[in-house]
């Protein structure tokens, strides 16, 4: 099957397509709100998942102003796009000023937990965002239309912290859900790795996800179903032009750290067996020798390690062609990054090779991962929810219902 001209490959996968179909009946306006939003990876899943009409932007908010000219050509209407340090701020909004929502799915900060920070948890002040978030969804679920939240970190928010008294703060962060959120939601975490949804990057994200029981059913969610195929490095490369190619000069340390990495990958250059599709992506600003504290001399034919703020540096070889002149042999592009990502060509050739570029890009949700959760999410929804139901929730009536059925628990409770 081809792809068209603003598809990407991942999407011709027979398991996304499985999905589709069974969301195809989805009717109604779904609407999505996002809270550091970034790139819009869920509204560009959801809107290539949902028949076309179903999905609007409640509102996005994020403090990156530069993500402007990205989100631009996502949203044909970007009145609800709320950008930079004042205006994107989701910390300097009244909670309950926040456009009411079907759907939360958020990306805040990562550095309070990240392996390249210094895992300060909550005690890092931009671990601020990510308690805002949780409790603009919990207000959302009792006085609103919400019915689904995905919120989305590193892998590291699973990982025992000592700033967090040595638990792991996703924990903590659950504890917080069950006992806010009103009766009748149901939360769980999962952690998904980018290769295992279509592209051919290394990339651990933990997603938190919770949903009224009311319409996606009693059991809570669970690791979505891996796509079928990986879409191999060598199809994306191909895939974009070769004027956004142009190789960039090492330099002195940059060469002398790509030499090592060619000496490491010598028995895969000189196989020819493994054929010219085959090739190596390596960090130049690194090395396998023992020229640096850095010692890792993990070889990954055919996979990036995963995407960052910061870059990595990122050069691609041909393996399988011998050790003279290659038919690839130069860093990767922002058009290259982007497609790892999952993005679809239309918004791959909006990226560029500048650091405010790999910014954009590394803190990306990949698209067919939050994808594959909406889409595992909608599929429940669509079998246990009836239309009356459905419709109930998107016209608000169901928020109604639920908000009426907390308020007499509560009253009940101080009564007793």
């Amino acid at each position: 099957m081809s792809s068209g001209p603003d598809e990407a490959l991942w999407e011709q996968d027979s398991q996304w397509q499985q999905w589709k179909t069974a969301v195809r009946g989805f009717f109604g306006k779904l609407q999505l709100l996002e809270l550091c939003g970034g790139t819009g990876s869920a509204y560009i899943a959801l809107s290539k998942l949902l028949p076309a009409g179903t999905l609007q932007l409640a509102g996005h908010w994020d403090i990156d102003d530069e993500l402007a000219h990205w989100l631009q050509v996502v949203h044909s209407d970007c009145s609800q796009i709320h950008l930079g340090t004042s205006a994107g701020d989701i910390l300097a909004i009244d909670i309950d000023q926040f456009p009411k929502s079907h759907i939360i799915v958020a990306g805040p900060p990562c550095p309070p937990w990240s392996k390249l920070g210094r895992r300060e948890s909550f005690d890092d002040k931009r671990s601020a965002l990510l308690w805002r978030v949780i409790h603009i969804v919990t207000h959302q679920a009792r006085t609103g239309s919400l019915g689904l939240f995905v919120v989305e970190n590193v892998e590291s928010l699973t990982h025992r912290n000592k700033a967090a008294g040595g638990r792991a703060p996703v924990n903590i962060i659950l504890e917080d859900l069950n006992s806010n959120l009103p009766s009748g939601w149901n939360v769980a975490s999962v952690v998904c790795d980018s290769m295992d949804f279509g592209v051919p990057q290394r990339r651990n994200r933990v997603y938190i996800v919770g949903h009224s029981v009311q319409l996606f059913g009693p059991a809570a969610f669970t690791l979505p179903l891996p796509l079928t195929k990986q879409v191999s490095l060598n199809t994306l490369l191909e895939r974009l032009p070769a004027a956004e190619k142009q190789a960039s000069k090492n330099t002195e340390q940059q060469q002398q750290n790509l030499d090592d990495w060619k000496k490491l990958y010598k028995d895969l250059m000189l196989d020819t067996g493994s054929g010219t599709n085959s090739v190596a992506v390596v960090d130049i600003s690194r090395t396998p020798s023992g020229r640096t504290a850095w010692s890792s001399k993990a070889m990954h034919p055919d996979l990036v390690e995963c995407l960052t703020a910061s870059g990595p540096n990122l050069h691609v070889f041909a393996l399988g062609e011998g050790t003279g002149e290659l038919s690839i042999d130069r860093r990767m592009t922002g058009p290259e990054r982007a497609a790892l990502q999952g993005f679809p060509p239309n918004l791959c050739k909006l990226a560029g090779n500048t650091a405010k570029d790999k910014r954009i890009i590394g803190n990306a949700m990949t698209v067919p991962v939050i994808g594959a959760v909406m889409a595992t999410e909608l599929v429940l929804l669509m079998d246990k929810a009836d239309e009356d139901t459905i419709s109930g929730w998107l016209d608000g009536k169901a928020a109604i219902y639920t908000y009426k059925q907390v308020y007499i628990h509560e009253v009940y409770m101080r009564s007793t």
